[in-house]
């Protein structure tokens, strides 16, 4: 039970002649608990601020694989422990400690977010909608086809110009087409950029936690 400070301040109690010690916070299987149960000691206990600085320094070290993999040893698993608890409390207690996750949980997306980012200029390149100075970075592997009988002419693949450099494969000319290539053929040819989006992000989330 909690009661106000007042109703028991001034209060002695004594455990087989031991003084019981009235105390504000304490620690419990790894929960802090404070006595108007509010939890901003546990919220504050949690210290993700320091995750995100990591994370920030690793971001373009590390594939998106690995940061998922950190992010649920080291991050995921102790917001999880006594959820049922301390996540009860005020939304506004919350606040700081969901805004700090979302951080964690958009450096470890990084990669699916840049690939979705791509992978929506290259529906625009291909229908036609993307301004002539983006269009002509690509060219799909149809135009390169010199036989229309082939069944490369019915493609909606691109040309992934040769590169043997990392650096090489982070330009658009390069990364455009290969990530569009990997896409499933059904989705490519989506009729309208909204259906193309739904597709895509079903995609993209089966992709990354598959």
């Amino acid at each position: 039970m909690i009661f106000p400070v007042s109703k028991y301040e001034g209060i002695n109690i004594n455990l087989c002649v031991v003084p019981v010690v009235i105390l504000h916070n304490c620690q419990y299987f790894g929960l802090n608990v404070d006595d108007e149960l509010n939890w901003k000691q546990h919220i504050d206990y949690l210290k993700l601020i320091k995750f995100v600085g990591i994370f920030y320094k690793i971001i373009n070290k590390l594939p998106s694989s690995v940061l998922k993999t950190i992010y649920f040893a080291f991050v995921h698993r102790h917001l999880l422990y006594g959820i049922e608890l301390y996540a009860n409390t005020a939304t506004t207690n919350l606040h700081k400690l969901i805004i700090l996750n979302n951080r964690l949980l958009v450096t470890s997306e990084t990669t699916s977010a840049l690939q979705y980012k791509l992978c929506m200029i290259m529906y625009t390149i291909h229908f036609g909608l993307a301004p002539l100075y983006i269009t002509e970075l690509v060219s799909t592997v149809a135009a390169q086809t010199s036989r229309p009988g082939l069944r490369s002419a019915d493609t909606t693949n691109y040309v992934q110009p040769p590169t043997r450099t990392e650096f090489g494969k982070r330009a658009f000319s390069y990364a455009g087409p290969a990530v569009w290539n990997s896409l499933p053929d059904n989705l490519r040819r989506s009729p309208t950029i909204n259906s193309f989006k739904r597709k895509l992000n079903t995609y993209l989330f089966i992709s990354a936690y598959s």
